[in-house]
């Protein structure tokens, strides 16, 4: 058999050599890797950076869109509060002017009636059968009195009330027809009667007549009741 070659100085150098080379070569090999892994570790380190600010962002920008919307929800519901007050302040601005304008009317009728009670001095002959005269006068005068509405052509009925054609009254035409409250009986021209109700008429004398003319009270009644309607 072949003997082993003997080991010399120079081959031990070589193999150091080899074996220290073989060494850098794996660390280089075993920093290449650490490296790698490091920027690796690095650039996963960035895409997540980014990704978590991305990420704030967009819970930035909702957080915003969602105040947005509520501001803008809180100024439609206050501009909808003013509408229902303006509208509720129209209606109860109308009412009251419609109330007023009721209480207007009721006030201008209530005045035009009693206008019209105070200007009516006169009641028919048939609504006023047994009134009470006793306030009633008469008293005689030279002429008419001033102010004082005129009856001519007149005649009382038989309950006291005078009938006859008035002038120089505020409250009836000239040549009205007209029946006056009972005044005392047995009234006579050139005098003042006095109704029950304080109205004033001074009779006109008729040339020959000295007293009342008889009349008939129902037939009168019903005549002046058909005038009337």
């Amino acid at each position: 058999p072949a003997l082993p070659k003997p080991v010399t100085a120079g081959s031990n150098t070589q193999q150091e050599i080899a074996a220290k080379r073989k060494e850098e070569a794996e660390k280089r090999r075993l920093k290449a890797i650490a490296d790698r892994k490091e920027a690796e570790a690095r650039r996963k380190q960035e895409i997540e950076e980014k990704r978590q600010q991305a990420e704030a962002a967009r819970k930035e920008a909702e957080e915003k869109r969602k105040q947005a919307a509520a501001a803008a929800e809180e100024k439609r519901r206050e501009a909808e509060e003013r509408k229902k007050e303006a509208i509720a302040a129209a209606v109860a601005k109308r009412k009251e002017a419609e109330e007023k304008r009721k209480a207007q009317s009721v006030a201008n009728q209530a005045k035009k009636e009693e206008s019209t009670t105070s200007s009516q001095t006169f009641s028919l002959g048939f609504l006023n059968f047994g009134q009470d005269s006793s306030s009633a006068t008469t008293s005689s005068v030279a002429g008419a009195p001033k102010g004082v509405p005129v009856l001519s052509k007149w005649r009382q009925n038989g309950d006291g009330s005078i009938s006859g054609t008035i002038s120089g009254s505020s409250a009836f035409e000239g040549g009205e027809f007209i029946t006056t409250s009972p005044v005392p009986k047995n009234a006579v021209g050139g005098s003042v009667v006095r109704t029950a109700s304080g109205s004033r008429y001074y009779l006109e004398p008729i040339p020959g007549r000295a007293g009342p003319k008889p009349s008939n009270d129902a037939a009168e009644a019903r005549r002046l009741a058909a005038e009337e309607k």
